[in-house]
């Protein structure tokens, strides 16, 4: 898988795609409410969507934002 994390945005693509590839993406906002949790906590680790979506041979990109 391919991350690339730019200011508080994770970005994540299936291996073996590319950048010009017309993927479906799935963006998720995080809202906290400064209470609890961040991006950076692994128990939002989206790979593990990016990855089944591999498995099931219709890739996604996942990203999320903080």
């Amino acid at each position: 898988m391919y991350y690339q994390l730019t200011d508080n945005n994770k970005v994540i693509r299936p291996a073996g795609t590319t950048s010009t590839d017309k993927l479906p993406v799935l963006i998720w906002i995080f809202g906290g409410g400064l209470y609890t949790g961040s991006t950076a906590d692994p128990q939002y680790n989206l790979s593990g969507i990016t990855h089944v979506g591999q498995q099931l041979e219709k890739p996604i990109i996942t990203g999320m934002k903080a």
